[in-house]
């Protein structure tokens, strides 16, 4: 006697390699078992030895009230040098804060992968979660429509 998976194996295997008719096809239609594919684990990137990643780093100054002190003011500093071209978008805002996109997540709720899709303007928001950004960033709601209006328009540019 077989086992419930030995036996429905056995079956699959039956239904799927055999040929059939169907109507309104002349020919014959076979089937046959799907090839499976395997895709590689991401590559993750190599730190050289004597280096330490910049995750590791911001993990290590996170740890610390003045280490967390220093981040919020860096954050705030790139905003200012490097993204205040971009105009008032969702991820200025949130740097302006001095807030990192997991700290705006944790805040709203959400996953950092999130963050980084609206930033992007890659989402559709709910209007709860826009009373939510308002109340994080500290904006009236007419400040953050055009806020993810700029940055999708600029994202779709090719401009990020």
């Amino acid at each position: 006697m077989t086992t419930n998976s030995t036996q429905l194996r056995n079956e699959f295997d039956d239904f799927t390699t055999t040929s059939e008719t169907v109507k309104g096809f002349p020919e014959p239609v076979t089937r046959s078992t799907p090839k499976v594919v395997q895709f590689p684990e991401p590559a993750r990137p190599v730190v050289p030895e004597g280096y330490t990643s910049i995750d590791a780093l911001t993990e290590k100054f996170a740890r610390h009230e003045k280490g967390r002190a220093a981040l919020k003011h860096g954050r705030k500093w790139v905003a200012d040098q490097f993204y205040s071209a971009d105009g008032v978008t969702i991820k200025t805002l949130r740097l302006k804060k001095g807030w990192s996109q997991v700290d705006l997540a944790e805040y709203l709720g959400t996953s950092q992968s999130h963050i980084s899709r609206l930033e992007k303007g890659g989402e559709d928001l709910y209007f709860s979660t826009l009373k939510k950004l308002c109340s994080a960033l500290g904006q009236d709601m007419n400040t953050i429509s055009a806020a993810i209006d700029r940055q999708t328009i600029k994202n779709s540019a090719g401009t990020e």
